[in-house]
């Protein structure tokens, strides 16, 4: 079987399908793109998910009392820096540097994430998580009846993005400048993001089953879908609290 891509090119979208992650999928003679048998590569996904986000809750809890808004900005900070490290790692062929660079991704966060929520009541939180992971799986379940739909939408996904988060820069130094703040405004950007991350979601799933599957690539494809869930909850976690505030 001829394969387009060596056995340990794990690939990330900028480089397989284009800047912004749109293209062409390449994939091996029948479909398959090859490697470690496909159940064994999506439990190993699974599996650095599922770490991530227990990671993520753990930390919550065990910081719940903690005064995190005193050190807000350390946090911000250090998290920003140990993220752009980590992501540059898990393009590593090593399926054990890229695990170290999601768990400088994962475990950063986990304080941003504690730091965030704590203005929020327990219940809301748990109702936004299943929220969630309720579109999480609704996207993957598509993604897997609608592959070349969902890997044609990346240049668009991303531009979309990418504008979107200029300018709620914009309004936001507007609103610093001029104390003039539109929450209908902001209410309709998060929606914005909402469908571009749950649309994303269905995206590197579809770029993860074409991969050639090795535990590198198990580890990238985590990597890249624990951030569309995570700024999936954020944002739907702030729609639904600015919903109950009201």
């Amino acid at each position: 079987m001829n394969r387009n891509y060596d056995d340990n090119d794990s690939l990330s979208s900028e480089k397989k399908y284009g800047a912004f992650g749109g293209g062409r999928v390449r994939e091996a003679d029948g479909g398959d793109a090859g490697g470690i048998p496909v159940t064994k590569y999506n439990l190993i996904l699974g599996g650095v998910l599922f770490w991530g986000f227990l990671a993520n809750a753990l930390i919550c809890f065990f910081t719940r009392n903690v005064a995190l808004y005193e050190y807000a900005l350390p946090i911000l900070i250090g998290y920003l820096v140990l993220a752009l490290v980590g992501v540059l790692m898990t393009r590593s062929h090593s399926a054990t540097v890229s695990f170290i660079g999601y768990n400088l991704v994962v475990i950063p966060l986990g304080f941003v994430l504690s730091l965030y929520i704590s203005e929020f009541e327990p219940l809301l939180i748990l109702s936004v998580f299943a929220m969630t992971a309720a579109v999480t799986l609704t996207m993957m379940l598509l993604s897997l009846v609608f592959p070349r739909l969902f890997l044609s939408m990346g240049r668009a996904l991303g531009i979309t993005l990418l504008v979107v988060i200029v300018l709620e820069l914009i309004f936001t130094f507007v609103a610093i400048a001029t104390g003039a703040f539109s929450d209908s405004l902001y209410l309709v950007i998060d929606w914005i993001v909402v469908v571009v991350f749950s649309l994303y979601v269905g995206y590197d799933w579809a770029i993860a089953q074409r991969r050639y599957r090795t535990v590198d690539a198990a580890v990238d494809s985590a990597c890249a879908l624990y951030l569309d869930i995570i700024n999936l909850f954020i944002r739907l976690l702030r729609i639904m609290g600015r919903s109950r505030r009201r």
